[in-house]
């Protein structure tokens, strides 16, 4: 895929994050106004379990 391309096409990503559970709809709000399709799943723990995660799934990411 191409940087700019306008492929329509529906894509699932997964994000963790440690952000504040009030914080991350307008995250997520700003980030949809430009990617309305791609479907974001959003995991949220704290910053270290999110590390731990990160560092477990070096070899294989999954978000």
């Amino acid at each position: 895929m191409m940087f700019g391309a306008t492929a329509a096409y529906a894509e699932d990503i997964l994000v963790y994050t440690a952000l504040e559970d009030d914080e991350i709809p307008r995250y997520l709000a700003l980030f949809k106004k430009d990617h309305p399709d791609i479907n974001v799943k959003i995991v949220r723990d704290s910053t270290g379990i999110v590390t731990a995660k990160l560092l477990a799934e070096k070899d294989n990411p999954q978000a």
